[in-house]
């Protein structure tokens, strides 16, 4: 039974995990579309790229989760 619970309580951590980076990726997504054609956030346009592809990695989710990245 305790195992279950464990079990339970990760997957629900790592669905958590997973909903607030999907989060993160909108945002940088919209930050990124808000200032592409202003030339002095440049830097910041490439850092926040840089953050998005970062998190493509962690955004695998389990396969009986209910969300869910290809690519």
């Amino acid at each position: 039974m305790a195992a279950e619970s464990s079990h339970g309580d990760e997957a629900q951590e790592q669905g958590m995990r997973f909903g607030m980076q999907s989060m993160k990726i909108r945002y940088l997504h919209i930050l990124i579309i808000l200032i592409k054609d202003v030339p002095m956030y440049q830097e910041l346009r490439l850092n926040s790229s840089r953050q998005v592809l970062g998190f493509l990695p962690q955004m695998v989710s389990h396969w009986n989760e209910v969300y869910g990245v290809i690519w």
